[in-house]
């Protein structure tokens, strides 16, 4: 029990909802007795999982989510030729994700012509908000209204010059939301429908493998 060997009743549980930065929307949940007060007893986002009620606002900073246990946070150092790094930094981007299912248990997978069938994303803008790209961007492209849970994946690349006299580095995040769409997404039944761009799927897509495929298969365990 929690109040060790008395055990006054009624015992009162007191909920309370509160908002912060970094994770969003939380329930703070509260277990008490007269004589001992309240204790916290859990502490649960209101987003975790595939039901969502309200949004992430903001998610300007993803290097503030390395220590966050419930963010499975992924990092990669490449180095670079001292010669190559502007260009390599012209050609790298952040990417905001998003995992969408549907009431059968299959994910929201979306072919852009270069990547293969992979979970919608957009690319962020240097200096530019992630929950923000996500909402107006994938928004356009289902045409609906996005709803965004806190991150569940993160992954970092950093790259480096090859050379400890050179302090030049370029980051890129891509920031996985689970996410839920106010409206009807309407794309084909059958993957093998090469006319569309938006499919379900209740596998991983099998051409495709590494990261990709690991942010599909997030949403199908």
């Amino acid at each position: 029990m929690f109040f060790e060997d008395r055990h006054e009743f009624p015992l009162f549980v007191e909920y309370v909802v509160a908002h912060t930065p970094l994770h969003g929307w939380q329930t703070l949940v509260f277990v008490g007795c007269p004589s001992e007060g309240r204790r916290a007893l859990a502490t649960t986002r209101v987003l975790q999982g595939r039901t969502l009620n309200h949004g992430m606002d903001s998610l300007s900073d993803p290097g503030r989510l390395w220590d966050d246990e419930d963010v499975d946070w992924r990092e990669r150092t490449h180095d670079v030729d001292a010669e190559a790094f502007e260009e390599t930094r012209e050609h790298v981007d952040s990417h905001a994700v998003v995992g969408i299912t549907d009431d059968d248990g299959r994910v929201l997978c979306h072919d852009d012509g270069s990547h293969g069938w992979t979970l919608p994303a957009a690319t962020v803008p240097s200096g530019g908000d992630w929950a923000t790209t996500a909402r107006r961007e994938l928004g356009e492209l289902l045409d609906a209204t996005v709803t965004l849970a806190p991150p569940e994946r993160v992954r970092h690349l950093a790259f480096v010059v090859d050379d400890a006299q050179d302090s030049r580095r370029a980051d890129t995040y891509d920031v996985v939301f689970p996410a839920r769409v106010d409206g009807e997404v309407l794309p084909a039944d059958e993957a093998t429908d090469t006319d569309a761009a938006l499919a379900w799927f209740d596998a991983v897509p099998a051409e495709q493998d590494g990261p990709l495929a690991d942010d599909v298969a997030l949403f199908l365990e």
